[in-house]
């Protein structure tokens, strides 16, 4: 059960916000913005062609996370092995522009492996955990190590939809953006975190992906506007958290922008350019030797946090108040 924030808010609302769609706390003023931006913007979700998706449920995280040590045991063992060992991320891993530190992996085994592209086979499978056997011993050995508790883990699908060894869900509509640069995110978070991954990283089902290595998009999704409509959307979980759920981020407004108008291409790539500056100083950032050198980097990346919200508000063409009432809820 979510626990909510204690705190009593007071609103003043219209009538209007009180409709068969639900109820919108949130204050007249700045409500108005939302819609406003809602009604000259584009949804993430069509800005992105609907590819938002939900990390991968293991079923039983201490069978198919596995550390450093034990990828290196099992590649030493088959060279095979290391094809289906993929870096991994869990939601509490991934911060706002930092370039995330590996030290998990996951063994990926889809549903019937490894004859998971035979689509004539549909439930679970004796000649494929026997091939399994064959062609992976020492993963498959492994995983014996965990098979009671791997053939507990849902009494209606263990061993009738798929078989013991297999990940519970692998996502097999769209595990291959997995491999494609991509904006990751996690479900729960006090502030946006998004950040880009160009290494070919697996996540969670405690976080999402959007499979587009897409910087302009980041350095919208980082903004104090998006953390305005995160505040004034999203209920206040126990220590200060959102939880930014698909049906929520997929109605995130976007500005709309011609590309072909040279002042749009203009505002892009300056996008592009901070967000990539960001990206290397947030890297840089834990590599500070001094404390001087961590302040001055810390005063760099205020200085471009700045400069993108200004070109944020740019972009979706607020006005003086309209930027008063995004900073004006601003908490550290």
């Amino acid at each position: 059960m979510k626990m909510y924030s204690n705190l009593i808010n007071h609103y003043s609302m219209s009538q209007s916000a009180l409709d068969n769609n639900g109820w919108s706390l949130v204050e007249d003023h700045a409500q108005a913005l939302i819609d406003k931006m809602k009604a000259h913007g584009i949804p993430l979700e069509e800005y992105v062609c609907g590819k938002i998706y939900n990390g991968i449920k293991t079923g039983l995280n201490k069978a198919f996370i596995i550390d450093k040590s034990i990828r290196k045991q099992l590649i030493n063992e088959s060279s095979k092995n290391e094809a289906i060992i993929k870096p991994f991320l869990a939601g509490k891993d991934i911060k706002r522009y930092h370039s995330p530190d590996v030290s998990r992996y996951l063994i990926f085994i889809p549903w019937h492996f490894p004859l998971h592209n035979n689509p004539g086979i549909i439930s679970a499978s004796n000649e494929a955990e026997s091939l399994f056997r064959e062609e992976y011993p020492s993963i498959y050995a492994y995983m014996e190590n965990f098979k009671s508790k791997l053939s507990m883990r849902d009494r209606k699908e263990t061993g009738i939809r798929y078989e013991w060894y297999a990940l519970q869900r692998f996502r097999p509509n769209y595990c291959q953006e997995f491999e494609k640069p991509k904006i990751i995110y996690p479900n729960i978070c006090k502030k946006p975190e998004f950040t880009l991954d160009e290494n070919s990283l697996y996540t969670n089902q405690k976080s999402y992906i959007i499979p587009l290595g897409d910087k302009y998009l980041l350095g919208i999704l980082n903004s104090s506007v998006i953390y305005f409509i995160f505040k004034s959307t999203l209920p206040l979980l126990r220590g200060g958290f959102f939880e930014p759920g698909h049906m929520f981020v997929k109605e995130i407004p976007l500005p709309k922008i011609d590309l072909v108008d040279p002042r749009n291409m203009a505002r892009h790539d300056r996008m592009v350019s901070l967000v990539e500056q960001m990206l290397v100083l947030h890297k840089q950032l834990p590599q500070a030797r001094t404390p001087h050198e961590q302040t001055a980097l810390e005063r760099q990346i205020e200085a471009a946090d700045r400069q993108i919200d200004a070109l944020v508000y740019e972009l979706y063409g607020l006005t003086e108040e309209e930027i008063a009432i995004v900073e004006g809820g601003k908490r550290a």
